[in-house]
C-alpha cells in the first residue's frame, strides 16, 4: 500500500484547532497511541498500540520536497504486549513514541450549484443568435 503525507511543526495547537473549527471541521475522534520502533536492516518496523487494537507496520519512506511517500504493510496483532516483548528481545527497541491524537473532519461540501436562469432569459445558441428560454 502507499501513503503520502506531510509533517510540519505547529507552534500554537489551540490557534490551529480554533481555525479548523471556524472552517467547519468538527472533532470526530481521539486516539491514545504507543508506537514502538524496532531496529531493522531496511525501512522501519513499528508496533502501533491503539487500544483496543494493535498493528505491526513495516514501511519505507521516500522524501521529496517536504512530502513523504510511504510504501507500507500492516498486520493486525492480537497480543501486543507479548509481541512487543518478543520483538524487543529479537531485534531491540530503537525508540518509543506515545501520543494523543485528535481527529477533526469536515463533511464534503457539494459542488457549487449553477445559478438558475430566470424564465424568459436570453441564452446564446451555437449560431450566436439568442433564443428565449422557458
Amino acid at each position: 500500500m502507499r501513503n503520502l503525507e506531510a509533517k510540519f511543526r505547529l507552534g500554537d495547537l489551540d490557534a490551529a484547532r480554533a481555525a479548523a473549527l471556524a472552517l467547519g471541521y468538527t472533532p470526530s475522534a481521539n486516539f491514545i497511541q504507543r508506537d514502538t520502533f524496532f531496529v531493522v536492516a531496511r525501512g522501519k518496523l513499528k508496533l502501533r498500540e491503539q487500544p483496543p487494537a494493535a498493528w505491526l507496520i513495516r514501511y519505507e519512506r521516500d522524501r521529496e520536497s517536504g512530502l513523504m511517500l510511504s510504501h507500507y504493510e500492516i498486520v493486525p496483532v492480537a497480543d501486543p504486549v507479548r509481541t512487543r516483548e518478543m520483538l524487543a528481545r529479537a531485534l531491540s527497541v530503537l525508540a518509543e513514541v506515545r501520543k494523543h491524537r485528535s481527529l477533526l473532519t469536515r463533511r464534503k461540501r457539494p459542488p457549487p450549484s449553477r445559478p438558475r436562469r430566470e424564465s424568459g432569459q436570453l441564452r446564446r445558441n451555437r449560431s450566436g443568435t439568442g433564443r428565449r428560454e422557458r
